[in-house]
């Protein structure tokens, strides 16, 4: 029986490089779409922090108000 050698340099270098690209794909822009999707779930991560209370008896409450008295809930 006849192994297969899985080197990780080999295979990025083979199948990571030789495939062509088109010209307006570039790391900037792939950085900065990452950076932006990462800033919206900080912001809704702040914005759900304000109307969520994690309390026992408060927690269904607060659910209800974000769903049904918070714009866009």
């Amino acid at each position: 029986m006849r192994f297969i050698n899985f080197d990780i340099l080999t295979i990025a270098s083979k199948h990571g490089v030789s495939y062509p690209t088109p010209s307006n794909l570039n790391y900037l822009r792939g950085f900065l779409g990452m950076f932006f999707l990462f800033v919206c779930q900080v912001l809704s991560g702040i914005f759900l922090a304000i109307h969520y209370s994690s309390g026992v008896s408060l927690a269904f409450n607060s659910i209800e108000h974000i769903m049904r008295d918070v714009s866009f809930g």
